[in-house]
């Protein structure tokens, strides 16, 4: 019994580490090129995701915490499109931009096999944009 309790902490830790995680980067460079075809002044191209790791495909387990207070959240859905859209135009209009232009997406629910027990499933949403004045 013990044993297998040890087995279930180590399990529950490991997948702490991997489950749940929230990312926002940004690049400032732009070698005094335009973003845009109208005459904008380039803030910085913006790159945010956010996944977690899903029960039955409904239920939060770990999520990427989009509001920036800790790692990852518990029984919370953040991963979404609609999360990380918001998470990027926070970080946009922080940085003193007043639009963000070509916006992209990218979103996917993955099926953790054998290994998740069969009742696991990862999301991932992603979205990139430009951020000008």
């Amino acid at each position: 019994m013990k044993r297998m309790v040890g087995y279930l902490i180590v399990a529950v830790v490991a997948s702490s580490l991997f489950s749940g995680c929230a990312s926002i980067a940004t690049a400032k460079r732009f070698n005094g090129l335009d973003l845009t075809v109208e005459k904008t002044t380039p803030v910085s191209h913006i790159n945010a995701k956010v996944s977690g790791l899903y029960l039955l495909n409904r239920i939060p387990v770990l999520t990427g915490d989009t509001e920036g207070g800790s790692l990852f959240l518990f029984h919370k859905d953040t991963a979404s499109l609609d999360n990380c859209v918001n998470y990027l135009t926070i970080r946009a209009k922080a940085e003193g931009a007043a639009k963000v232009t070509d916006m992209t997406s990218r979103y996917s629910e993955t099926w953790i096999g054998p290994g998740g027990f069969f009742v696991c499933w990862w999301r991932s949403a992603a979205v990139s944009a430009n951020a000008v004045k």
